[in-house]
């Protein structure tokens, strides 16, 4: 049938889109460990954590801090989900009295960290370009 056909074909060009903005979002995560790695064999473990630096260790706290704000929020929403009568109703306990969206506020403080601690490892200018499309992404 060449409906079925069409279809695929034009979910080509998503898909493609979106793996290429991913992969951009992902590349400061991949330029860390790639600088990290390029220590000799004989570093030690204090001399490989202080080849993090500043933005590298602020990074990590961004993402934790993203992840731990969109596990609660997430787990908060289903405590009040569960109630009865609320399964419908609009959360509006814990975090979500803050935020409309407090989850996705999590997800992106997470991916904000991820591209605060690789940046500092980028070396040329198409990395940074590819690193900060990825941010612009999110």
């Amino acid at each position: 049938d060449d409906r079925f056909s069409s279809s695929k074909n034009s979910k080509i060009p998503i898909w493609l889109t979106c793996s290429t903005c991913y992969s951009c979002m992902i590349m400061p995560c991949i330029y860390r460990l790639k600088a990290s790695t390029t220590l000799s064999g004989e570093a030690t473990q204090h001399q490989r954590m202080s080849n993090w630096g500043v933005f590298g260790k602020m990074g990590i706290a961004f993402q934790s801090i993203g992840l731990i704000l969109e596990t609660i929020a997430d787990i908060q929403k289903a405590k009040f989900k569960r109630k009865d009568g609320n399964r419908h109703l609009w959360c509006n306990v814990g975090l979500w009295s803050f935020s409309t969206y407090p989850n996705y506020l999590g997800e992106v403080v997470f991916w904000v960290g991820t591209y605060v601690g690789g940046i500092s490892c980028c070396t040329t200018i198409m990395q940074y370009c590819l690193c900060s499309i990825g941010v612009v992404f999110i």
